[in-house]
């Protein structure tokens, strides 16, 4: 198994564990799941906005540009957070689209 498909279900185990505890992260999120174009729009947006505003708040630590050094551990926190908001915008994506196939085939 490659990292893509471990990574796929290890998500999918994960998803299946936040549906069974009702776990609502709507507060991420800018109108979906109302599942229209603009909602859409602006979701992915901010979601672009948090991910770079920590990847650039991280790049002032590898060019310099920082009065002070993270550590390894908080460089490392920092990554996995910009990796899980780009893991969100992958599934509003997906969530978005699979709301518009199932309207187009109703």
């Amino acid at each position: 198994m490659n990292t893509s498909q471990s990574n796929s279900a290890q998500n999918s185990e994960q998803k299946q564990d936040n549906d069974n505890l009702g776990i609502d992260f709507s507060h991420r999120l800018a109108g979906i799941p109302t599942a229209c174009e603009i909602d859409l729009v602006d979701t992915i947006a901010l979601m672009t906005e948090r991910a770079e505003s920590v990847l650039v708040m991280l790049s002032g630590h590898f060019n310099g540009q920082s009065s002070y050094r993270l550590t390894d551990s908080i460089v490392a926190g920092v990554i996995e957070a910009a990796l899980q908001e780009v893991r969100d915008i992958d599934a509003v994506v997906r969530g978005y689209h699979l709301a518009e196939n199932a309207k187009n085939q109703a």
